[in-house]
């Protein structure tokens, strides 16, 4: 998949379906994920069907939460007038995940979000935040940021 060409090097799963998986293999599976949208996002440098590149330590958990909280915001009489972007793109489109086992998933998480913000641009679409001092110690030539931020950047989750 062209999408995740700046991921060629980490061994991916394929893709599935988010909302019709139990995902019962990833009981205490540690690693990253990338949700993708059976349509494309405008980026800077391009489109992406990718929307969100997130991490846990319980693969399986995390992806259960995302799909009841997906679920939640696709039903007509919601109980939040507003949820995460994560879930709001995800109530809206048909979600693949594309898994990445890792025993250090934050930084896998990282590595992921720098390369997609070094060939789109951006951050994909329902990323809150990245530490921006970290992205520019990876790939120090041509990152600038307007403001100075701090070591330890903004808690993601």
């Amino acid at each position: 998949m062209e999408a995740l060409a700046f991921a060629t090097d980490f061994d991916l799963v394929s893709p599935c379906d988010l909302k019709g998986e139990d995902f019962a293999d990833l009981r205490k599976v540690p690693g990253a994920y990338i949700l993708i949208a059976n349509t494309t996002f405008n980026y800077p440098r391009g489109k992406s069907p990718i929307f969100y590149i997130g991490q846990s330590a319980g693969l399986f958990g995390r992806l259960h939460r995302h799909q009841d909280r997906i679920g939640k915001a696709s039903a007509v009489n919601r109980e939040h007038t507003v949820y995460r972007p994560v879930y709001e793109y995800g109530a809206k489109h048909d979600v693949q995940v594309v898994i990445i086992k890792s025993e250090t998933p934050r930084k896998t998480e990282f590595e992921l979000l720098a390369r997609f913000a070094m060939t789109y641009r951006s951050l994909p679409v329902a990323n809150n935040c990245v530490n921006w001092a970290q992205v520019r110690k990876r790939f120090p030539v041509g990152i600038v940021a307007d403001d100075e931020e701090t070591e330890d950047g903004c808690d993601c989750e």
